[in-house]
């Protein structure tokens, strides 16, 4: 594609591109050699032709034709603007002006030199024109520029067809191999703004899928972030790279669940009760780390599958411990943080949860209590999360199932606001506690400081406190911590003569 258009706005869709405060100051300094280009304009097009509102643009980019590189920042700093030049290599600079912070470039012609995505020889300056720097970008809907000085469009041939009819198609038959990652791109853009990618574009992305290789995991796993982030339906963007081949490169696991029967409590395979559920979790606007934990959630099936007795399907016993190992591998590949990575786990571990006794009776408080413990205080809203949605994706009659989830987060959340000790540093009582009694009673010498035993007594009366709040009072924990302590004492002395 190489048929560029300049294209007048109409009143209407000006509107929609609302001016950024940094577009006066830079037309000040530029005249019509600034263009604005980057989401903000491609989600505005999109807001208009399909009457959708248009998010805030996070990001402000801009190219400026026509300067060098050093006269684009003299300019700048004359005017009081500050400039990074971070990315002055590939004529790329950080501005704060009037208080804005923004992204400005020069125009450039990119080449490929190699697979990787650093692997590029670059031109920039003068001689490169704004429709040459359009074409390089990844999809039409990502090529449009907008002159600022007299607000007309660049536009690439079919780009605002491709905006209109809501479709999703490389700039060139080199996009995917100027940047392997654009595959991704191109499933995430497809999802988040429900197009459809251009048939011809999706039989490059599978035939090129292997190449997602080359590219840094970061930088798959930012793509994949903002896929289950942005996506209102982020199941199309998953089933995209089933189909395209790129999710066998990128978290084959998933694929496994593919096709694999379930049992009569589920309407669906592994696969598509996940799709269903990370759907409904999207629709409820969890956050990240609870949609990650919904996706892995059921990894583990297909490994635990065993036949029913009955013949019905599949058993999936311990499944949740297998699949939250495998979630913590999968995330570790993706380079995600320790601590994200510690919070989906705990989420996949614990999703088999139960809210009654195998009798069908209520649990014991006690029960509910070392559920808290077990979660954690500040990670029950992601495990009711995670539950609501693997309900929702069962599909068939889910009404039963939703109002024991419900009951049991209702018995939850009263308990929670009992604030009886969960944790051991919640006692009334602490380590140095235990280890002056256990000094007092000479069952330890003078200079003892603390050894294994203290956190086993501290467990033990932390146990007593989940099945009774009210032995908590520290005179009741101090006699009972006592108590523990003369066993530990007979312990002792019972393996004396034998070490004699």
């Amino acid at each position: 594609m190489s048929n560029m258009s300049f294209v007048p706005v109409s009143s209407d869709l000006a509107s929609q591109i609302s001016p950024a405060p940094a577009d006066t100051a830079l037309v000040s300094l530029f005249g019509g050699n600034v263009y604005a280009i980057g989401g903000r304009i491609r989600d505005a097009l999109v807001g208009y032709f399909h009457n959708r509102s248009v998010p805030e643009p996070k990001d402000l980019d801009y190219v400026i034709t026509g300067f060098t590189l050093p006269e684009v920042v003299a300019k700048f700093e004359a005017s009081g603007a500050k400039v990074n030049a971070v990315g002055a290599s590939f004529a790329v600079l950080k501005v704060t002006i009037g208080g804005t912070a923004v992204d400005v470039a020069l125009p450039r012609r990119e080449r490929s030199t190699g697979p990787g995505h650093r692997d590029f020889a670059v031109d920039f300056g003068p001689e490169v024109s704004i429709v040459e720097d359009a074409l390089r970008r990844d999809f039409t809907i990502n090529a449009l520029c907008l002159r600022l000085s007299d607000w007309h469009l660049i536009a690439p041939d079919g780009s605002l067809y491709d905006l209109r009819h809501g479709i999703v198609r490389a700039i060139s038959e080199q996009s995917f191999d100027d940047d392997p990652l654009r595959m991704l791109r191109a499933a995430q853009f497809a999802s988040r703004l429900g197009f459809e990618i251009e048939p011809r574009t999706f039989l490059q992305m599978a035939s090129k899928a292997s190449a997602i290789t080359h590219c840094s995991p970061e930088r798959i796993r930012d793509e994949f972030i903002k896929l289950l982030e942005k996506s209102e339906r982020p199941s199309q963007g998953m089933t995209l790279l089933r189909d395209s081949g790129l999710l066998a490169h990128v978290i084959p696991e998933l694929l496994e669940g593919v096709g694999f029967v379930q049992n009569r409590h589920h309407a669906f395979d592994v696969w598509d009760h996940v799709m269903a559920a990370l759907d409904a979790s999207a629709a409820k606007g969890d956050d990240l780390s609870t949609r990650v934990a919904v996706l892995l959630h059921d990894i583990g099936k297909p490994r635990t599958a065993a036949p029913r007795p009955d013949g019905e399907g599949n058993t999936f016993y311990g499944h949740e411990a297998v699949g939250a190992v495998m979630a913590a591998d999968i995330l570790r590949r993706l380079r995600f943080s320790e601590d994200f990575v510690e919070g989906v786990r705990l989420a996949v571990s614990e999703h088999m949860f139960a809210t009654r006794q195998s009798s069908g009776e209520e649990l014991p408080d006690a029960a509910v209590r070392r559920f808290i413990r077990r979660v954690g205080l500040a990670n029950v809203d992601r495990q009711f999360a995670v539950r609501y949605a693997d309900i929702k994706g069962k599909g068939g009659d889910i009404g039963a199932a939703l109002a024991r989830n419900a009951a049991f987060e209702g018995r939850v959340r009263k308990l929670m606001r009992e604030n009886a000790p969960i944790s051991v540093r919640e006692l009334s009582i602490s380590g140095e506690d235990v280890i002056q009694i256990l000094v007092e009673r000479g069952i330890r010498p003078e200079n003892y400081r603390g050894g294994r035993e203290v956190g086993v007594i501290l467990e033990r009366l932390l146990e007593t406190v989940i099945e009774d709040p009210r032995a908590g009072e520290r005179e009741a924990l101090l006699a009972k911590c006592a108590d523990l302590a003369n066993e530990i004492d007979v312990a002792r002395a019972s393996v004396a003569p034998a070490a004699r």
